[in-house]
């Protein structure tokens, strides 16, 4: 009797360590190193992150979180199944991660950065508008041929592209 009792306690124990193992994070960073107030937590090797009352800001659910300010100012590049997106500091996700990759904003237009998407390419401006759906097999820098045009391929077709995105 006394061992059914025994392993029942520690049966009971063991569920509930493991159910709160699971609920909680692994890993929780200093406060600050990201965002301020903020402390980057993992869970089951997924990323996110709390703030100093303990709540949940971003989901943990990114292999991979980049400090915000790296490609804009109050942006941080997120990294899920291998595509990139962006969260802003509120921890909302401004752009879902659906590039294979995104480029320096300024590289190629002022406020713009040149996005991948199934070897097709295209642009986001600083709000996180499409300016230019990834379709395009080939964007060349802007100045290239023509100041402020850049010629975009497509198939066996090319055409221009002005730094106001428009078509020529």
């Amino acid at each position: 009797m006394i061992m059914k009792k025994l392993f029942l306690i520690v049966f009971c124990t063991s569920l509930l360590v493991t159910a709160y193992g699971q609920s909680n994070p692994t890993k929780i960073s200093k406060f600050g190193e990201f965002q301020e107030n903020w402390a980057l937590i993992e869970k089951g090797g997924l990323f996110g992150f709390l703030d100093k009352d303990g709540n949940e800001v971003a989901e943990p659910k990114y292999e991979k979180i980049y400090q915000f300010g790296e490609f804009q100012p109050d942006w941080a590049l997120i990294e899920k199944g291998k595509l990139f997106g962006f969260l802003d500091k509120d921890g909302n996700e401004i752009i879902e991660p659906n590039y294979e990759k995104i480029y320096q904003f300024g590289e190629f237009q002022p406020d713009w950065a040149l996005i991948e998407k199934g070897k097709l390419f295209g642009f986001l401006d600083k709000d996180g508008n499409e300016v230019g759906k990834p379709k395009y097999e080939k964007i060349y820098q802007f100045g290239e041929f023509q100041p402020d045009w850049a010629l975009i391929e497509k198939g066996n077709c090319s055409d221009f592209w002005t730094r106001m995105g428009m078509w020529l």
